[in-house]
C-alpha cells in the first residue's frame, strides 16, 4: 500500500511541474539577462514579469499548445512564441531578444513659442483612493491622456500617492499610445523605474522624462506596473470623481481595461507644447 502511494504523490508532483514554464530571457548582443521583460499569453490572465538576472516562471494551466505567448521589454524586439515552442526552449535553451537600433533622423530647429501645460489628474485627496487590484507581476493601472491641441513633448509624469504600506517601492513607469481607444504601442525607448523610500513615495512622485523626447500628437496613456514582487502589501493612489479615464490590466500582456468612468486616478503630465 506504501508504494501505491508514493506512486500517487510522484503523479501528483508531476502534474504540479507541468503547469509552469522556467527560463531565461537574455539579450542576443551581450548574453546578458533582461531584467524585468513582460511574458504572458496575449488576451488572457496568465502572464509575469522576469526578475533582475532575466529568469521567469510561467503558470500555463488550463493552456493549450497552439496558445500564443508573447515576450517584451522596452528597448527590444518583441517574440511572440506559441506554449509548444516555449516548453522546448526551456528544456534546452534561453529566450533571446534581439536589441531595437533606433535611427535618430536629422533634426531641423524652427524658434517657435512654446509652454508648459499640466495635463490629467493632479487630485491630492487621501479620503478617495485607488489601487492594484493584485500582486500579480505585469499589473498595470494608469490614466488616459487627453490631448485637444497641438502636438508637445513629454517633459514629467506626476504622481501622488495616498498611501503607502512598504517601506520601499519599486515600480516601473509606462507611456503608451491610444490605438482603437486603448493602450498600444509604449513610446519610451528606454525604461524608467520609480524607486523610492516610503516617505519619498507619499510626498509625491516627479518623474523627468524629457530626455527621451517623447512627442505626442494624440491622447496617450501613462501608466505604473508592478514588476518586482514587495510582499502583500498595498499601494494606492489619490483619486477623484468625474476625472481622465483610468484603465488597468491584470498581468502582462493580458487585455486593458476601463475603471468606471465617473473615478480617476491622480496621474498627470507636464507637457511642453507650442503656444
Amino acid at each position: 500500500m506504501q508504494h501505491i502511494y508514493n506512486f500517487i504523490f510522484v503523479l501528483a508532483i508531476s502534474g504540479l511541474y507541468g503547469q509552469e514554464i522556467n527560463c531565461k530571457i537574455i539579450e542576443a548582443e551581450s548574453i546578458s539577462g533582461v531584467p524585468f521583460a513582460n511574458v504572458g499569453l496575449l488576451k488572457k490572465n496568465l502572464g509575469t514579469v522576469s526578475d533582475e538576472s532575466g529568469r521567469f516562471t510561467l503558470n500555463i494551466a488550463g493552456t493549450n499548445e497552439e496558445d500564443s505567448v508573447r515576450i517584451s521589454c522596452i528597448g527590444y524586439v518583441a517574440r511572440t512564441v506559441t506554449i509548444g515552442s516555449l516548453k522546448q526552449l526551456s528544456q534546452t535553451e534561453n529566450i533571446m531578444l534581439q536589441p531595437i537600433s533606433y535611427d535618430l533622423e536629422e533634426v531641423v530647429v524652427v524658434p517657435k513659442d512654446y509652454e508648459l501645460r499640466r495635463v490629467g489628474n493632479f487630485m491630492d485627496t487621501k479620503n478617495i483612493v485607488a489601487g492594484f487590484m493584485n500582486n500579480n507581476l505585469g499589473h498595470e493601472i494608469g490614466t488616459k491622456i487627453k490631448m485637444r491641441r497641438k502636438p508637445a513633448y513629454i517633459q514629467k509624469v506626476h504622481i501622488n500617492i495616498a498611501r503607502c504600506d512598504f517601506d520601499s517601492i519599486f515600480y516601473r513607469l509606462n507611456i503608451y499610445a491610444m490605438k482603437d481607444k486603448e493602450p498600444g504601442e509604449n513610446l519610451l525607448k528606454e525604461p524608467v523605474y520609480i524607486a523610492l523610500s516610503k516617505e519619498e513615495a507619499e510626498s509625491g512622485v516627479i518623474v523627468d522624462v524629457s530626455d527621451q523626447y517623447i512627442l505626442v500628437d494624440d491622447d496617450f496613456l501613462v501608466s505604473v506596473e508592478l514588476v518586482k514582487d514587495l510582499g502583500p502589501k498595498d499601494l494606492f493612489f489619490s483619486a477623484g470623481f468625474f476625472a481622465s479615464r483610468a484603465f488597468y490590466r491584470p498581468t502582462s500582456q493580458s487585455s486593458w481595461e476601463k475603471i468606471p468612468a465617473w473615478i480617476g486616478i491622480a496621474i498627470g503630465v507636464t507637457i511642453l507644447q507650442e503656444s
